[in-house]
């Protein structure tokens, strides 16, 4: 009989020990789950921000000047044309004011005419 008991609480001590080392594992896997789960996402959202930048590259054109073509006019240009336009200008004063073709100012201003 006291064979037997001894037998019964070896037994639950395997058990307990058993049930510890198995919580153990799965709070392991638990973490493991979530740093993976967090990996994914960052994974994605890279995999999402690459898509984005190859559309953003796909979607321009590739414009090449010739050397003798006028260079694009910069926005500090396309401000003063409409500041110059609100004060009353028309399109070849301001062209003369800013030093640029009629043809240009009048394409930016029908621009934002349309834009508006």
């Amino acid at each position: 009989m006291k064979s037997f008991e001894n037998i019964v609480e070896e037994t639950a001590l395997i058990s307990q020990r058993f049930e510890i080392n198995l919580e153990k594992g799965q709070d392991l896997l638990q973490q493991i789950t979530a740093k993976l789960d967090q990996r994914i996402q960052q994974a994605e959202s890279l995999c999402t921000k690459l898509e984005q930048l190859s559309h953003r590259n796909t979607e321009k054109p590739v414009v090449r000047h010739s050397p003798s073509a006028a260079p694009r006019p910069q926005r500090t240009d396309r401000q003063k044309i409409f500041l110059l336009a609100g004060k009353g200008l028309d399109a070849s004063e301001i062209s003369k004011n800013l030093k640029r073709p009629v043809g240009e100012v009048e394409l930016i201003l029908n621009l934002q005419r349309i834009a508006s």
